[in-house]
């Protein structure tokens, strides 16, 4: 059987740290949406240039937002996990308790040895 231990702490750390990052990527892709929303703009007559540009940001516009949206969703399944592993830990735990303590209730005490064992 295999043996595994759960980082409460070291789960929760490394969940907080993703989630950071998520959020980095949610406000890199705003500005990047703001900053390309004003690069639409500049360019003034050349509408071929304009369309071209639009036709590649078309393209890339939500890529933030979905790895973020991905991460943020990992990152709640691992912590789903992790919770799991550990509600499973402690009901192995009172499980492995209570069998202990009803094994030891229903052993019957020291036989009697000798001639007055029957009295």
């Amino acid at each position: 059987m295999a043996a595994y231990s759960v980082s409460v702490e070291g789960v929760r750390g490394v969940l907080l740290e993703v989630a950071a990052q998520g959020q980095f990527l949610v406000d890199e892709g705003r500005q990047l949406a703001a900053t390309a929303e004003s690069v639409r703009g500049s360019f003034g007559t050349a509408e071929d240039v304009a369309a071209a540009f639009a036709g590649f940001w078309s393209q890339r516009d939500q890529v933030a937002d979905q790895l973020s949206g991905t991460m943020y969703a990992s990152a709640a399944a691992v912590g789903e996990a992790a919770a799991a592993f550990a509600a499973g830990d402690e009901e192995m735990a009172a499980t492995a308790g209570n069998a202990l303590h009803t094994a030891t209730a229903a052993t019957p005490g020291p036989v009697q040895a000798g001639l007055l064992r029957f009295l």
